[in-house]
Formats: C-alpha cells, structure tokens, sequence
C-alpha cells in the first residue's frame, strides 16, 4: 500500500487501562496506571471530525501521531488519496502534491489487537518496510481486514477511532477522483479538487465529550425529520405554501412531491428535449418555513430540459 493521508477525530469519552499488573513492595499485585484516551479535532474543508486515540494499546503510533498535531504537521495538508469503500488517506501533502517534510518511520504496532474496522485511523506505510510509518495516516471507510492480514513481514497498525464526524468521512470518501501528474508525480486516486486538512488540535476528554454529544443531537434531530417526512407528505394537502387563492387542490406525484400549477397553458412549450426552459421555484420545509425562492429573487433558473430527472 501506499503512504496514506487521512484526517482524524476524536473519540468515546472512557478511559482504558493498560494490561498486566505491577508489583507492590509486599508482593501484592497492583493494578498499574489507566493511560487515558486522547482525543484530536480535524477540521477539513468537508467538515469537522473527532478522534479517539487509544495510546493504551498504540503508545508509540498516538505519541507520533500526537507530536505532528502539536508541531502543526498536518494543518495544510490534503487528502490525497480516496477510494470509497476501502479508506481515505491525507497527512503527508500540500496542495499540488507537494511532501511535506517528516521524522523518521517509527515502530509498527500492528499486534495491539485493534483491527481496520470502518471508522477506525490507521497508520500508512511503505510496502515491503513494515516500520516506514510517518506522517500519512487512513481512515477506513469500511471493514478491511485484509488490512490485518501479515504482507512484507507487518500488518497495518491501528491507533484509534472516529467518534463524531463520519458523515465527513462518507462525503471525502465520494469525492471525484483521477490520475494526477501534480509536482511532476503519478498519483492514483487523487480527488479532483483539493480536499484541505485545515486544522488538527488535541482536544481535553471534557470538550471532545461536549462536541460529540452536539453532535449526536443534530444528527438525531435529523433522523427525526426524516422519519417523520413519509407521514407528512403520505396526507395529500387541500392546499400548500405557495397557493394564493387557498382552493385549488395539490396535485402529488407517487414519490410525494405535492404542487399546485398556478398558471397552466402559458407559454411555449418546448420542442425537444434540448430546449432552454426558464422556471420558477419556492422551496418550504415540512414545518411550512420557507428556504428558498427565486421568485423572491426574481431570478428563474434556465437549463435544457433533458438535465433534469424524466418525468419533471
């Protein structure tokens, strides 16, 4: 595999305890220390994520990964390769493919049990060099457990979890990508326009948890809505936002879209699929709250009829 770049986040609020026990003087087992989870906030240009890192079981991949947040290593950088369904990766270039300078390659953790689970943050590496890993990092966008299965001598290492944030995660993993020749280099995979690592910052366990949280409450608020839609427009209106006179009935198509035509029979109407067509629209959510209108803006949209779904 390549070297990967990806984004980080933070995670679950707990903190885990290392394995083993230590000896007190008298011989009595002790349990050692609890090594608490950090927690880093990756702002990109497609949004925010939090990541948990699990310094108990991946001390050496957190403490690199830690060190490059804090020498502002990765703030700047892109993710430079995306393949949806396998993983996103960014933290080792700049814009127009340019590498960024790093320390040397640390020790593959890849034993530590944690596996290339979706969500989860791994450390890239150079194939056939198991302990190559620097900065580059991938994010997995699905199960990959090939990823756990030895090649060259290593496994690829995990070190941590997304928490909140993996609706960004979905959307970088979609983005348009091609072969890029930036900086004089054969890049596969590399999304067409620049998706930034604007910033990544240790978080206190005490913000990533209020973070998360807000986050689980707008996500749950709208799953809500959604859910609630099918009833709403399931009811076909006597009338709708938008209907001036308040009589005229709504016509529906089967998927719910319901609409009144104000004005029937006016204009030309178009020859062929390619035809320029000028419309006007109002947008209202299910409360009644209206969103957008170009009529407000005096502004139709115009396009040829054959970009828009058969049926419109």
């Amino acid at each position: 595999m390549k070297r990967m770049i990806g984004l980080v986040a933070t995670a679950t609020l707990m903190t885990m305890a290392t394995s083993g026990l230590a000896q007190e003087g008298d011989g009595a087992a002790k349990a050692p220390p609890e090594v608490p989870l950090q927690f880093v906030e990756m702002k990109t240009s497609k949004g925010d994520i939090i990541i948990e890192l699990n310094a108990a079981k991946a001390p050496i991949s957190v403490e690199n990964f830690v060190q490059y947040t804090k020498d502002k290593g990765y703030d700047g950088t892109i993710f430079h390769r995306v393949i949806p369904k396998f993983m996103i990766q960014g933290g080792g270039f700049e814009p127009g493919m340019v590498k960024r300078d790093t320390r040397p390659g640390i020790k593959n953790e890849w034993e530590n049990g944690l596996k290339n689970k979706r969500g989860t943050i791994a450390m890239a590496r150079l194939g056939g060099q198991p302990d190559s890993a620097t900065n580059q990092f991938f994010i997995n966008h699905k199960d990959n457990s090939a990823l756990d299965t030895v090649r060259d001598g290593a496994a690829y290492a995990v070190f941590g979890k997304v928490v909140s944030g993996m609706e960004v995660v979905d959307a970088i993993a979609i983005t348009p990508t091609t072969h890029s020749h930036a900086a004089g280099g054969h890049h596969d995979d590399a999304p067409v326009e620049d998706i930034l690592i604007e910033e990544v910052r240790v978080m206190s366990p005490e913000e990533a948890a209020t973070k998360v949280a807000t986050s689980k409450a707008a996500t749950d608020k709208r799953v809500g809505i959604l859910q609630q839609a099918p009833a709403a427009v399931s009811k076909k209106p006597a009338s709708l936002p938008g209907d001036k006179t308040g009589s005229a009935p709504a016509k529906q198509s089967d998927s719910g879209l319901a609409w009144f035509d104000l004005k029937e029979g006016e204009g030309k109407m178009p020859a062929s699929g390619s035809d320029i067509v000028k419309v006007h629209y109002t947008g209202y959510l299910l409360d009644g709250t209206k969103f957008d209108s170009s009529v407000d803006r005096g502004e139709p949209i115009e396009f040829p009829l054959n970009r828009v779904i058969s049926g419109w």
